[in-house]
C-alpha cells in the first residue's frame, strides 16, 4: 500500500494494482483478478479510517480488469459497478466471461506460484 495523495492511495501487488481515490466516500479504480483483490483485502484490514467505498471501476473489459468485480462485491457490497456501455455488453456474454475466469483461474496459479499469494 502506498499513499500517492491527499486522497489516492495505490493498494494491491507488483502485478494488480488497485486505486482508492477519496477520504470519506470512495471509489476503487480498476478491479484485476480474483487472486489480486486478496493482496487489497489484507491491506483494506490494516487501512484506519476506512473510506465508504461506493463505486468499483473497471477501466475495461479484459479478464485482468474485471474477474475481481465479484470479490471486490463481497467486500463492498453497496458499491456500484462503474463501466462503459462496450464493457458492458462484453460482460453480458457468458461465453465470454467463462473464458475470462479461466484466465483468472490460471493468473490465481501464476500469483501462488511466484510467492505473491499464498497457496490457496
Amino acid at each position: 500500500m502506498r499513499k500517492l495523495g491527499r486522497n489516492l492511495i495505490q493498494m494491491g501487488n507488483r502485478h494488480f494494482n488497485y486505486f482508492l481515490v477519496g477520504r470519506k466516500e470512495a471509489a476503487i479504480f480498476e478491479c484485476g483478478v480474483t487472486a489480486g483483490v486478496e493482496s487489497l483485502k489484507n491491506q483494506w484490514d490494516g487501512l484506519s479510517p476506512k473510506p465508504d467505498v461506493r463505486y468499483l471501476t473497471a477501466m475495461h473489459a479484459h479478464f485482468d480488469h474485471v474477474c475481481g468485480i465479484p470479490q471486490l462485491r463481497k467486500m463492498f457490497p453497496s458499491a456500484q459497478v462503474l463501466a462503459s456501455a462496450k464493457a458492458k455488453e462484453v460482460m453480458a456474454n457468458t461465453k465470454i466471461v467463462s473464458n475470462f475466469f479461466q484466465q483468472d483461474q490460471r493468473m490465481s496459479e501464476v500469483l501462488v506460484k511466484e510467492g505473491v499469494l499464498p497457496a490457496r
